[in-house]
């Protein structure tokens, strides 16, 4: 093309209008994601910066530490007496002062409703064992492999993936990294990291509490676009 030559318009955007997106592919975003499906929502945007979902999740190595003391009684056959409570001085005395006592208080309380959740999504973590800093055996593994422990992260969020795989309500969105949340009484719009900025053109759904969603997504190439 000649320097003088008028540059090509660009494309339009496509405009795509979903009643839920989900920002993070990580272990809490795909959990998101599938509850908004399983709880109705006819489609779900799940947008991640990376190429793909996973995130850190993916890496964790400990277990799932959670007071379930059923999940227990079925990997060792034997009793499991621990309490929310117990779990909750466990963490405040780690932190040597330095936890969140709230947060601690919604891990302990929490944890064993995340448990039996990943459970029902198919995640076997039947292998419970005592580390370091609990006074009961309260973490969660998949069962080992020819002797070695199974990688809990990795087998965490490939079951997950395959379960987002297989629900058609939920799309992926790679590479968009998004850096404000846009609201408006009525809705919410997104801003990627270009400053490119996603129009805010729908409702909350009324049957979706305390929603934090997207209105109309123009999803751009340098968004993953779709």
């Amino acid at each position: 093309m000649a320097p003088d030559a008028a540059a090509a318009p660009a494309a339009a955007p496509t405009v795509v209008t979903t009643p839920v997106v989900v920002v993070g592919g990580g272990l809490a975003g795909l959990a998101a994601a599938l509850s908004a499906a399983a709880s109705g929502a006819a489609r779900v945007l799940l947008i991640d910066k990376a190429g793909g979902v996973g995130g850190n999740s993916a890496k964790a190595s400990s277990g799932v530490s959670a007071v379930a003391s059923a999940v227990g009684d079925q990997a060792t056959g034997a009793v499991v007496e621990d309490a929310v409570a117990t779990f909750r001085a466990d963490l405040l005395k780690s932190g040597r002062g330095r936890s969140a006592a709230h947060l601690a208080d919604a891990l302990a309380a929490q944890g064993g409703d995340a448990l039996k959740w990943l459970e029902t999504q198919g995640v076997d973590l039947s292998d419970v064992v005592q580390l370091g800093g609990h006074s009961h055996a309260r973490t969660h593994r998949p069962p080992q492999k020819g002797g070695k422990p199974a990688p809990v992260g990795w087998t965490i969020i490939s079951t997950l993936k395959a379960r987002v795989a297989a629900t058609p309500a939920i799309q992926i969105i790679p590479h968009a990294r998004v850096v404000q949340l846009l609201t408006r009484a009525e809705a919410a719009g997104l801003t990627a990291a270009d400053g490119a900025t996603w129009p805010p053109t729908s409702a909350p759904p009324a049957d979706i509490d305390d929603a934090r969603v997207g209105g109309g997504l123009s999803a751009r190439p340098e968004a993953g676009g779709v």
